[in-house]
């Protein structure tokens, strides 16, 4: 069969085969046969711009722009890219003969022959994907996950407003009161800069102490990017860095370097693994049982410094596996911490302003700085200094990753002077250090991992830049309050598989008032989960600085009630401490919907407090719409009841209107898609295309590629979304547009029949009144058309000079409801004389 369908011939001057396919399979009972030579090179293509998903080397960039145009010699249609496009791409012209590469810059667009040697780009217009092949030799190496700064979107002009409201009444032992709370956080974008307000609105009205209400500014300020250094700016009322000196707030400007536009393979920290192949060899990196990396490389010297951060611990074991067969091994040590940076890259924040306190009446200025460097696989330095009028501190440190963990101290000094000899206990100034010590490894051997530990210790003259500020301020100020030392550990221990985990964290500090006695506190829980559930037991016991003790006792247990995605759980907990009171809570929670929009939960109480008996009881109802998150919950207990209702969301004011989200961020997107009301947004359930064309999603990442994709299903049906995917890349805060063509009209199924009973060959072509292509004729003469209006004439066209003329005209009635596509049928007349129906 496929033998006779078609019939392949190679000629070795042509760069593709040539297939020609037998007409015979294509005609009807008199004979009459489609002309296939236009499909003897693939499917052919009619000239114009389209947007495609363009793939280079198999590996999807998203989505482009693509002109396809006629060739020189006018034989085929054939894609082009600018090579504006292809540099982005990262392909490499200097690496071409000057010549040649000076003549590919200068084109305007570059077709698939005048790329670089041996590239291809194809076009598969059934999938509206382009596939480009560009040779490595030919490629500039970038890292993993890099997005080239030219494809970072900074958005539209727009403004929008994030709430989240709060509204609740109590009643209790005979007096009622009402309580709002309201959250904002605004914002405007123009061109590059981004304008930010947060604040809180809150009212409280008591049944006998009357009304009070107030609104708080917590910080307004401006900020943009700063490509060139890969930081922002920030100027008002803002917050400085907490990875080395204290965070604080501040009125004034900062420029701060931004990680998240740096490549994932770029960000926190992972060793360069060298090695040397003796071939074309495969490496391969695993931590434990698991593969993080692998590639090929060229004989000889090879450097892997793209490995994507793999946790905080485990040594990496890299495996050379020659193309002989012959493989060999070694162990790169590996344990992290947020101080410790990739060889080479580095981190840095300049802070200038004046403190930010409202219960101060003496604010400081000060200027900051801080200072990151990654030196090698063993090392990263850390240092700054903040400096203010009557005080400096400067701080310097350094991150070890050993084999035996990762190992971070640093130590600052402080001096404060221009105090009273009553502040400083009889002395002008104050000076002190203060010293602190991380670690962090995991025990691979038996999967012990220390996630956090810490210790800090600070000498009686130490002092940070707030403590600074509020003995400045107020000179009664008691300094024997101040902390001396910290310490906090945390490690966690697997038993054995499906045996459970055992927890253990730990905190102890004391202070220079040996009046305020040392604050310990520890606990130590076990957790497992099996088919029918989960549970887990902790102990947790506490010593205050006066010597007294507290224990705590937990037990929970969870029990899904069905096997379904949405099955409720029953949940379960049983408190105890170690003065006899006890308590039991129980709890029924689920989701109901499609996707989970609607939520409950039931709760029941009953706790005995000091020898008194308390029950609650309560419920709590969710639901997720479009616009905003609406949440209504009731309790009642003991001489109390109380009702609350929130709701939250953004309104978002952008080019094309005013719309409202359930979602909250300040990095979001505005889909457009004209007629389409009803399309879902794939990444969000609840998110569809209002009344006016346009859907809003927050919360896009940053500096990365985000997939943004309708489903048209729930439309009309005299809508199609000619695209229904789109890539973007958005810089922090911007608020990007995305347009989704569409075409409307009304969805018409036709069957074409010939007056003279033969069959229309399968893929004639329909043209409409004025000559478009519309589209094929499948089996059976059957053609899908859109947009087809009142009255007019069809012209099918097949093999050369062969065709039939339809005319129609659209019925006024719409489809049942039970038929989606309506169906019509039109003779098709062969010959001139042509019958008007």
């Amino acid at each position: 069969m496929m033998l006779g369908l078609l019939w392949v011939v190679s000629d070795a001057g042509e760069a593709a085969e040539t297939v020609r396919f037998n007409p015979a399979f294509f005609g009807n009972g008199r004979g009459e046969t489609l002309d296939l030579s236009s499909y003897e090179r693939g499917n052919p293509l009619t000239p114009g711009t389209y947007r495609l998903d363009l793939y280079l080397n198999q590996n999807r960039i998203g989505t482009q722009e693509i002109l396809l145009r006629t060739s020189a010699d006018g034989s085929k249609v054939e894609p082009c890219l600018p090579p504006a496009l292809l540099e982005q791409l990262g392909v490499d012209f200097t690496r071409l003969p000057e010549d040649q590469a000076t003549q590919a810059r200068a084109a305007e667009c570059l077709g698939p022959d005048e790329m670089v040697p041996q590239g291809h780009l194809e076009v598969d217009m059934a999938d509206l994907r382009a596939d480009l092949s560009i040779p490595q030799l030919y490629l500039t190496r970038t890292k993993r996950g890099y997005v080239s700064p030219k494809e970072w979107d900074a958005g539209v002009n727009a403004g929008f407003l994030g709430y989240s409201h709060n509204l609740s009444e109590n009643r209790s032992n005979g007096q009622s009161s009402r309580q709002f709370y309201s959250g904002l956080n605004t914002g405007l974008n123009l061109g590059q800069w981004r304008l930010r307000h947060n604040g809180s609105y809150r009212y409280d009205g008591q049944s006998s102490s009357g009304r009070s209400s107030q609104y708080t500014a917590l910080s307004s300020y401006v900020q943009r990017d700063i490509t060139a250094a890969q930081a922002q700016l920030t100027l008002g009322e803002f917050y400085t860095p907490g990875n080395l000196f204290d965070s604080f707030s501040f009125t004034g400007i900062q420029l701060r370097s931004d990680e998240r536009m740096l490549p994932d393979s770029m960000r926190g920290f992972a060793p360069v693994i060298r090695g040397v192949a003796d071939t074309t060899a495969k490496v391969s990196v695993r931590q434990g049982q698991n593969l993080l990396y692998e590639t090929t490389v060229s004989p000889g010297p090879f450097a892997i410094d793209d490995l994507n951060s793999a946790g905080y611990a485990g040594d990496l074991n890299v495996t050379i596996t020659e193309a002989d067969g012959r493989t060999k091994s070694f162990v790169v040590p590996y344990a992290s911490m947020a101080q410790l940076l990739r060889p080479g890259s580095s981190r840095f924040s300049l802070s200038a302003g004046r403190l930010r306190d409202d219960s101060l009446d003496s604010l400081p200025g000060f200027v900051q700085g801080t200072y990151q460097y990654g030196l090698s696989n063993l090392w990263t330095g850390y240092g700054g200094s903040l400096l203010a009028q009557d005080y400096r501190a400067l701080q310097g440190g350094v991150a070890l990753s050993t084999s035996l963990g990762a190992v971070a101290m640093d130590m600052t000094h402080s001096q404060a002077s221009g105090l009273s000899d009553s502040q400083a206990d009889s002395r002008a100034q104050l000076s002190g250090r203060s010293l602190r010590l991380s670690y962090n490894k995991q025990i691979e051997s038996t999967a012990t991992n220390f996630s956090v530990a810490a210790y800090r210790f600070s000498s009686e003259g130490y002092l940070n830049f707030d403590e600074f500020a509020r003995l400045q301020d107020n000179p009664s100020q008691n300094l024997s309050l101040k902390q001396r030392s910290r310490l906090q550990l945390s490690l966690s221990q697997p038993i054995g598989e499906r045996l459970g985990q055992l927890n253990f964290s730990g905190l102890a500090q004391n202070y220079w008032s040996r009046d305020q006695g040392r604050d310990v506190s520890y606990q130590v829980g076990y957790s497992n989960s099996f088919d029918w559930g989960s549970f887990s037991f902790s102990a947790t016991r506490t010593r205050s600085g006066s010597g007294s003790m507290d224990n705590q006792y937990l037990l929970s247990i969870s029990l899904p009630l069905g096997r379904s995605r949405y099955s409720p759980f029953l949940n379960s907990s049983i408190s105890y401490d170690g003065r006899g009171n006890h308590g039991v809570n129980t709890s029924l929670s689920g989701s109901l919907g499609d996707s989970g929009q609607v939520g409950y939960s039931l709760y029941g109480s009953r706790d005995l407090y000091e020898g008194q008996s308390n029950s609650n009881y309560g419920g709590n109802l969710r639901y997720d719409a479009a616009h905003a998150n609406y949440n209504l919950s009731a309790s009642r207990g003991e001489n109390y009841q109380q009702a609350n209702l929130a709701m939250q969301g953004t309104l978002v004011a952008h080019p094309g209107g005013i719309n409202a989200t359930s979602g909250q961020g300040e990095t979001m997107a505005v889909l457009e898609a004209s007629g389409a009301k009803g399309a879902q947004v794939l990444s969000n359930a609840t998110t569809r295309i209002a009344d006016n064309g346009y859907a809003v999603v927050t919360g896009l990442t940053p500096y990365r590629r985000n997939d943004m994709a309708l489903d048209p299903k729930g439309t009309s049906r005299d809508v199609e979304l000619e695209m229904t995917s789109q890539q973007v890349a958005p810089r922090a805060g911007a608020v990007v547009m995305l347009r989704y063509p569409t075409v409307t009209g009304r969805a018409m199924l036709l069957k074409l029949v010939r007056d003279d009973g033969e069959v229309i060959p399968l893929g004639a072509q329909v043209l409409g009144p004025t000559g478009e292509v519309l589209t094929q004729v499948g089996q059976g003469g059957r053609a899908f058309v859109r947009g087809l209006e009142g009255q007019g004439q069809l012209s099918i066209q097949w093999g050369e000079g062969q065709n039939c003329l339809a005319s129609y005209r659209m019925p006024s009635d719409p489809a049942p409801n039970d038929e989606y596509y309506q169906q019509l049928e039109l003779p098709c007349h062969t010959g001139s004389r042509i019958l008007n129906r």
